[in-house]
Formats: C-alpha cells, structure tokens, sequence
C-alpha cells in the first residue's frame, strides 16, 4: 500500500469509529429480526421449489448456484456466463428463486455471524484500532490533558480486571482441597449431592473428578488472561536490565516508546491476529482448523458453509467427555489476553510520552 493509500484508511478508520455505535445497532437490529424475516419468506420459497421440481428446473437451479458466496450479487453474472439452456430460458424464474432463496436462508442468523468471524481480521478493523490510537496520541502533544486521562483510565481498567480475576487462585486451591479431599476420604469419583435420598444437583455424579482438574486449568488460563495487563501496571513482569537503569528519565521514556512501538505492539496485535480464527472456528463448531476466510468464500448459499457440516451457531463446549469441555473458551482468552496487553501497551506508550515531553518540575 501507498502512503496515500495508507492515510485513506486511516482516516476511513476514524469515520468507522464515529459511525460505529449507530451501525451497531442496526447490526443488532437486523441480527434479532433476521429469524422472523426468514420465516415470513420461507412460504414463497417452497412454493416456487415446488414448481420448480413438477418441471424438472430445480436440480439445474441448485447446481447452477453450488459454490457461489453471495448468490444474489452473483445471479446476474451466473445469467450472462451460464450455458445450461434450462437457465437460459428460465431467467426470470432464476432471478425469482435466488431472491426467495436469499430471503429465507435455513440459518438466518449465520450472515450476521459471518460479519461478526470475519471483522475481527479484516482491514476494516485494524485500520479502526490504528486510527484511534493515532488520533489519541497526535492529540496529546496539543492537550497533554488527552494522554493522562486516557492512561490512567486504562490502567484502572486493567488494574481492576487484574483484581477481579486474583479471586481464581483463591477458587482453584479449594477446588484442589475439595479434589483431594472426596478423593483420598470418600474414594468418590464424582460430586453427589444429596440429603436424604433427594438429589440436590440432579444428575450431579456426571460432574466427575477429572472435569473439575481439567477445570483448574481453565481458572489459571483465566488469571493469565485478565492479570497480565495488571501485573504490567505494577511492574511485576521480569526485566532484563543492561543500560536502563543508567539512563535518564527522558531516555528511559524514550526507550519505552521505542519498545512499544517496536515489540508490545505489533507482537500483541500479531497474537490476536492469528489467534482470531483458531477461536472463530473452534466457537462456531468448524471441526477442521482451515483458515476461516476460506470456509467463508466457499459457502455455496447464505446460511450454508461449503465443508463445514458441523455449523449450527455458536457453540462454548467440543464433547461430552469426562473432562472440561469448554475448549473453546481457551482461544476466546487468548484473544483477551491479546487486548489487555495492546490496550496497556498503548497506556505505555501515552505515559511514556508524556514523560518524554515534559519537564522535570511540571505535576504529572
């Protein structure tokens, strides 16, 4: 990309940012009403598949729209580069059974899924998160009033995050002692609960004791997660000290702003890069690990994915084994992990700033 084109979507970016409440909720709107439209428009679909089956069109139709995205922006190219002559004769019907087809998809909420999977790596997305800190950082040189505020807000953010997700340990040492404890004395191999004969979990011995350890990885995969933005704010991450300590304090600012922009965050919007759709995939049930911008384009119709069978929504577990089935839920935190630390790493790179530029004296 050229600087120009590069500047283009920046400030597209800043645009997005401005119209994203308002386009928000009209996704959320489209997203709770999709379900009814569909239905409404199903009648008229089985009407004209029904007529096109008593005259023998629909297996030319269906094949003719096999592989295609987005079956109503492509129908017209379909008509002009078809060479079936049941298509060619019937175009009028084509057009008619794509736009019911389209209108009542068998999984009306999957379009708005798909926007949502394939946002969170597109451009769109990256250039909305670059402008915002661009336009956050450029400001402060003006209102250093801009920076302050807006570091030490993240830092509160990630600070009570950090504390909140502290209370995990606590949980998983007495999930450990309850471990151990119905284990070596009660040589149980589930949690049943139970006061004379009434079952206060029902169905609780399914719960067994492999689910609960494999459970305790998930609450430290949690603290990871939220605490280590936290550990950040208070400077408890390991350092190796060469020629830091040495320098001055506008040096020492320096050199943060430098390792920021450098290392924390590119490396952390590199992490949520390719941790995006092992996540995507896993959440929306896609078995395989193929990159989801391919599933998506070789969707043959809306609400289908070409080889991905297994799409039915979203979905938090990957069996019904003994152990922890909330598989899914370790990717969603790499993605959390992710955030905290870009948005801590621009905190960073503000307050580093904001140190660089200014004087000894003045109150910070």
């Amino acid at each position: 990309m050229s600087f120009i084109q590069i500047l283009a979507s920046l400030l597209n970016g800043l645009l997005d940012i401005i119209l994203a409440i308002p386009r928000l909720v009209l996704w959320f709107y489209e997203l709770f009403t999709a379900n009814s439209k569909a239905e409404s428009a199903r009648p008229a679909l089985v009407l004209i598949e029904e007529e096109l089956k008593n005259s023998g069109l629909l297996k030319d139709f269906i094949n003719e729209l096999k592989g295609v995205a987005n079956i109503k922006l492509e129908a017209p190219i379909i008509l002009e580069n078809s060479k079936n002559d049941n298509i060619l004769n019937n175009k009028d019907l084509f057009l008619n059974y794509v736009s019911a087809k389209a209108a009542s998809p068998d999984y009306p909420l999957d379009q708005f899924s798909i926007d949502f999977a394939m946002f969170g790596k597109s451009s769109e997305f990256l250039f909305m998160v670059l402008a915002a800190v661009l336009f956050i950082w450029i400001s402060g040189f003006f209102f250093k009033s801009v920076w302050r505020y807006s570091y030490k807000a993240i830092n509160n953010f990630n600070t009570n995050l950090g504390k909140i997700a502290s209370w995990f340990a606590l949980i998983m040492a007495i999930m450990q002692i309850m471990i151990i404890f119905l284990q070596q004395v009660f040589r149980a191999n589930g949690f049943p609960l139970a006061f004379f004969g009434i079952n206060i979990l029902p169905d609780s011995d399914v719960i067994t004791m492999p689910w609960f350890a494999t459970e305790l990885m998930f609450f430290n995969a949690i603290i990871i997660a939220f605490a280590c933005a936290f550990t950040f704010v208070e400077g408890g991450h390991v350092r190796v000290d060469l020629v830091y300590s040495a320098l001055g304090r506008k040096k020492k600012a320096l050199l943060d702003i430098i390792g920021t922009v450098v290392f924390l965050l590119p490396s952390m919007a590199a992490l949520w890069w390719l941790s995006w759709h092992l996540a995507i995939n896993k959440i929306m049930t896609v078995t395989n690990f193929n990159h989801l911008t391919t599933l998506m384009t070789g969707r043959d119709t809306i609400g289908r994915i070409s080889g991905a069978s297994s799409f039915k929504g979203w979905n938090w577990t990957v069996s019904t084994g003994e152990t922890f089935t909330g598989v899914p839920l370790y990717f969603f935190l790499l993605l959390v992990l992710a955030a905290l630390m870009f948005l801590q790493g621009v905190s960073f790179l503000l307050e580093s700033t904001d140190k660089f530029t200014s004087s000894d004296s003045e109150d910070r």
